[in-house]
């Protein structure tokens, strides 16, 4: 009996690691996607900032009667 609960016994330490490595995996690739989706926030915002402070120079470089 000792073998046979030596076996049941590492086959429960296998089970239990690999659902705290899938645990794991998951919030790494959570984490991961948040950065990512963080990234290409600031991506727009300084396209778009970018783009306001690109408007405001050709509106300074073009004269007053050509805005509408």
């Amino acid at each position: 009996m000792t073998k046979c609960l030596l076996i049941y016994g590492r086959s429960i330490v296998v089970k239990e690691d690999i659902e705290k490595r899938r645990k794991v995996g998951r919030r790494i690739r959570t984490i991961e996607k948040l950065d990512r989706d963080e990234w290409k926030m600031l991506m727009k915002e300084k396209f778009d900032n970018e783009v306001e402070l690109y408007k405001k120079k050709v509106k300074k470089m073009v004269s007053q009667r050509f805005h509408k």
